[in-house]
């Protein structure tokens, strides 16, 4: 962590602040899985008034963005994927300030991993930076410490696995989104949950390229007479 040459007033200006932040509310709400999570305006919400009662404030700036090679999906698209690295600045209005990078990774098939990097990256440094709780553990596992093998299960290609995939948040909600076009169509909505019973034990990414391809299909059907 850089800081500038003192911190002393910085360090008990923030001391106070952190004794008053509450955890970042989780306000995005996914339909598809039935899931909230925290939004980057939530940890902002949570942070910005009491740092500024305390004479803080914190400033994020994108140094590096590096694409990263496309990776393939079962079904046979693509899906674009970058890595970028956040710097979470907190200033005093002393002059003081520290610093912090943070680094984020997204994934997509069209233009968002650039976004979904940024944003997720932005969330966990700022997260780090003023030790804001969110409730979420990636590690929590409740199956630890159970001795009986889990049951196996077959994925859509007929691959042993034993639980289902962990969908990330930017998954879940472009996955809703999908559901939620999708429902616009007849049939839209059965056909998709039949997707995913489909390949409820098969990876995120490919579950999300084989639903917006139903989706392309769906609105191809859909087409008023004469325009297809």
């Amino acid at each position: 962590m850089n800081k500038s040459e003192t911190i002393a007033m910085l360090a008990p200006a923030l001391v106070k602040a952190q004794s008053e932040m509450k955890a970042a509310q989780k306000t995005g709400d996914n339909k598809f899985d039935r899931y909230k999570y925290s939004k980057l305006e939530d940890f902002f919400d949570a942070a910005k008034p009491v740092l500024a009662k305390h004479g803080l404030a914190i400033v994020l700036s994108t140094p590096s963005v590096t694409a990263l090679p496309e990776r393939a999906t079962k079904a046979g698209g693509a899906e674009h994927a970058c890595q970028v690295q956040v710097t979470a600045t907190l200033i005093h209005v002393s002059g003081e300030w520290i610093e912090t990078i943070g680094h984020g990774e997204g994934q997509d098939r069209a233009d968002k991993s650039i976004y979904k990097a940024i944003t997720g990256a932005k969330k966990y440094a700022i997260a780090g930076l003023l030790a804001i709780p969110t409730t979420d553990d990636p590690e929590a596992d409740e199956s630890v410490g159970q001795s009986a093998a889990p049951a196996k299960k077959m994925d859509s290609q007929g691959n042993s696995v034993t639980k289902k995939p962990s969908y990330t948040d930017d998954q879940k909600v472009e996955a809703g989104r999908l559901r939620s076009d999708a429902k616009e169509f007849t049939n839209g909505e059965a056909r998709f949950s039949a997707l995913w019973k489909q390949m409820a034990y098969d990876s995120p990414v490919d579950f999300i390229d084989a639903a917006s391809q139903l989706l392309r299909d769906l609105q191809e059907e859909n087409q008023p007479e004469g325009t297809k």
